[in-house]
């Protein structure tokens, strides 16, 4: 696994797999990049980037000697790896969090080496409130006591009992009973992204989860010209299915894909619809990149 030494000395560890189009994969809370493990089989045809993202997995940092963790700092330690790889026309897919990163680098960074961005069932803005129904199902603003308090149990939990925090994520990331039988041919792929949440800090999660929560990206997404894709899994039981609509409807270039019997975790429930999905969008880009260089030749 490479290794960036960032600026602040940070190591950032990341797959670097096959050759072409580059597809930089983000993972989302509570994992790392192995929870895209069945999208490896796109290495055939383009060059996947897989980086687990500041102080998960393998890029863990030690407690207590790390800058302040943040969405907008993970965003930040993308872009010096996308330098460092000196990566253009890049596919950007970014699950549940990894997409919020990508929307709070915006804020911070020029978009221009990207083709693509490809969201997974997420929302710019993750707790609800009075003017604002597209976050979590039966979520509350941490403006209100009740979602203050939730806030704060959820943190004490992570702190004190991850593994029953890392269990309860697992559980919801994936369609409603999904995984109750052992039987159920994901209960294998509900093991193996509990596996790797278990390897995570808690301590680690519980300042991310602040900073997740309190992470608003609603206007900064209405300004992104960038071709973009929001895949929404029917059956989520993190996001409601108009939440990715009104996601969709307020981006100025944007498509909305919807995935039938799949959660919040669509990569993993339903990896061959949609790595599809990603080979055309790759396949698209690819095309029109090809279409232009002609045109060029010829004008």
């Amino acid at each position: 696994m490479p290794v960036l030494v960032l600026s602040d000395g940070t190591k950032l560890h990341y797959e670097d797999w096959g050759q072409g189009t580059p597809i930089l994969m983000v993972h989302g809370f509570g994992m790392t990049g192995e929870a895209f493990f069945n999208q490896r089989e796109l290495s055939s045809k383009f060059r996947l980037i897989v980086p687990d993202l500041r102080g998960w997995g393998k890029s863990a940092v030690a407690h207590g000697h790390h800058k302040p963790l943040s969405i907008a700092q993970m965003g930040d330690d993308l872009f010096e790896l996308i330098t460092h790889l000196k990566l253009s026309n890049i596919i950007y897919i970014g699950w549940s969090m990894g997409a919020m990163v990508f929307w709070e680098s915006a804020k911070q960074h020029v978009l221009g080496r990207f083709a693509h961005m490809i969201a997974i069932d997420m929302s710019p803005k993750v707790l609800n409130s009075d003017v604002w129904p597209f976050g979590m199902i039966g979520s509350c603003g941490l403006d209100t006591p009740k979602g203050k308090s939730r806030a704060k149990r959820a943190i004490s939990e992570m702190k004190t009992n991850w593994p029953a925090s890392s269990q309860r994520i697992v559980r919801k990331v994936f369609a409603g009973g999904a995984i109750k039988s052992q039987q159920s041919s994901l209960a294998a792929e509900a093991e193996k992204l509990l596996e790797i949440a278990n390897h995570n800090s808690g301590t680690m999660a519980a300042e991310y989860w602040q900073s997740l929560i309190e992470s608003d990206c609603r206007e900064i997404i209405k300004s992104i010209k960038l071709p973009c894709s929001i895949v929404q899994g029917q059956k989520s039981q993190l996001y409601a299915n108009d939440v990715c609509v009104a996601i969709c409807n307020s981006m100025p270039n944007c498509k909305l894909y919807r995935i039938e019997n799949s959660g919040h975790a669509l990569h993993v429930e339903q990896p061959k619809i949609f790595n599809n999905l990603v080979e055309a969008i790759a396949n698209s880009i690819n095309a029109k990149t090809a279409q232009e260089i002609v045109t060029a030749q010829f004008n």
